[in-house]
This record gives structure tokens, sequence and C-alpha cells, in this order.
């Protein structure tokens, strides 16, 4: 089998459509998804995470923020691949 070859020429152009893209919807780029990530901190890291103690040696917060952060990279991703 053959290898692959890169076709640069459209690499770069998706590159600059997308970052174009990016450019003229910045808040919904960049803004939105940190006010969704805190927003999701707040109310499940603190206030819930007030009302346990430990998981395993581990204070609620540490247990749970990783999965906040992934839960808002893949709605981020969902979001940027969808919207125009």
């Amino acid at each position: 089998m053959a290898p692959m070859s890169i076709n640069w020429v459209g690499l770069g152009t998706m590159i600059r459509r997308e970052l174009s893209r990016l450019m003229r919807v910045p808040t919904q780029a960049f803004v939105a998804p940190w006010i969704s990530a805190l927003m999701f901190i707040f109310v499940f890291g603190f206030v819930v995470g007030s009302r346990i103690k430990l998981i395993e040696g581990q204070r609620y917060i540490s247990f749970v923020l990783p999965g906040i952060l992934m839960m808002n990279v893949v709605n981020a991703a969902f979001l940027q691949s969808s919207s125009q």
C-alpha cells in the first residue's frame, strides 16, 4: 500500500477558513465555553461538593473536575463543528 500524501494547499485553505470563521464569532468560540465550564464547576464543584465529604480519600472537586472539563471540551468541539 502506498503511503498517503498530504494535500498542503487544501490543508492551508482549511486552516485559514476555520481561523477566519473563529474570528467572526469570538464570543461563541472563546467566551461561551469558559462561562459554561465555570458554571458547571461552581454548581457541581462547590454547591454540591460542599455537601459531600470525601470520595476514596479525595475531595469531591478533585473527583468531578476532570469530568466537567472533558465534557466542556467535547461540547465545544461539537458546537464548533456544527456552527456556521
